[in-house]
């Protein structure tokens, strides 16, 4: 995908995530048929980027508030002012999110017993985030992109059919 915001500053308005899958289902290969206690065998991978874009309209953009004196009735002030809300920010981007996985689904015994099993690795980079901005600033916060998040590890799925037959069905699942 190649996705455009009005969302983000002039500089950064697009941004490319791309993404891919494939796998491989061993069981249906020829060297696998006389291997009967596997069901299915298959290893697969995918990789993806996606981007984030929800921080509000007009988040990037100098923004300004019209007001302050009156202009009517026994209260007149003879003035007008126009202060900024906001400060624009041309260089905010698109928020990332890359997920890498990587894994093994497998069923024994007649499809009695399934497993599953993943690594995967999902980094999100340039977060969106309200940086705190001094109070003589004039203003409250920028919006930004900061950081990064990093998370990774392993999942598992043990899947069994203990009991199967007309009157009765039981299974077990573990994850």
């Amino acid at each position: 995908r190649y996705d455009g915001s009005s969302r983000f500053g002039a500089n950064n308005r697009f941004g490319f995530f791309p993404s891919a899958a494939i796998g491989w289902r061993i069981s249906d290969e020829p060297f696998m048929q006389d291997v009967t206690q596997i069901s299915d065998l298959k290893i697969r991978a995918s990789y993806g980027v996606t981007g984030n874009q929800e921080i509000g309209n007009y988040a990037s953009r100098a923004l300004m508030n019209l007001g302050g004196g009156t202009n009517f009735g026994n209260n007149y002030t003879g003035s007008t002012r126009a202060t900024f809300s906001s400060l624009a920010s041309d260089d905010l981007t698109w928020e990332e999110t890359t997920q890498l996985d990587i894994g093994l689904d497998a069923s024994l015994l007649n499809d009695r017993l399934s497993i599953t099993t993943d690594y995967y690795i999902k980094t999100t980079d340039k977060l969106l985030f309200n940086i705190p901005l001094p109070l003589q600033s004039g203003f409250e916060s920028i919006i930004d992109n900061v950081g990064k998040l990093e998370n990774r590890g392993f999942e598992f799925s043990f899947n069994s059919v203990n009991v199967r037959n007309n009157n009765f069905y039981w299974t077990t699942n573990f994850n």
